[in-house]
């Protein structure tokens, strides 16, 4: 998506009153509309307790 597509998205999200998966790379649209982060690893699901930010820098650092 361009990027008025994703401000577009991010601001419909924010008033929508229901609930949504979203699977994205694109790291602002994330941090921009999650309000918690699952991580599926290994057949299994978990919630991650923290922001996209700490996510990340905690997947570089086990991979990096």
């Amino acid at each position: 998506m361009d990027m008025d597509s994703v401000t577009a998205m991010i601001q419909a999200l924010a008033v929508f009153k229901g609930g949504v998966l979203v699977v994205s790379h694109d790291g602002h649209l994330i941090s921009s509309v999650a309000d918690e982060l699952w991580h599926v690893e290994d057949g299994t699901v978990s919630v991650f307790p923290g922001n996209f930010a700490a996510y990340k820098s905690q997947v570089l650092q086990a991979h990096g």
